[in-house]
């Protein structure tokens, strides 16, 4: 089962031209699995994983600007 068929973006099938925006956060990578542990706020499931190859396929498709932030977590010293 697909995540992102759990993804609801209003006004996407609709005449609504207005920008619409969408992103997920992932939150982790389980090397034994091959698998990047995600959120994301469109849909109902609270965690979910996905793969490289699906993440990829979702992050290159038509409508999208394929955008990554990174963002370390990790203390700094000053």
């Amino acid at each position: 089962h697909s995540w992102m068929e759990d993804v609801i973006v209003p006004g996407f099938y609709g005449s609504d031209s207005g920008y619409t925006g969408h992103y997920i956060l992932i939150c982790g990578y389980d090397a034994n699995s091959d698998e990047f542990e995600i959120r994301d706020p469109a849909s109902c499931r609270k965690r979910e994983k996905v793969t490289l190859k699906c993440l990829e396929e979702a992050r290159k498709s038509f409508g999208t600007d394929e955008d990554l932030l990174l963002i370390s977590l990790e203390k700094t010293e000053k």
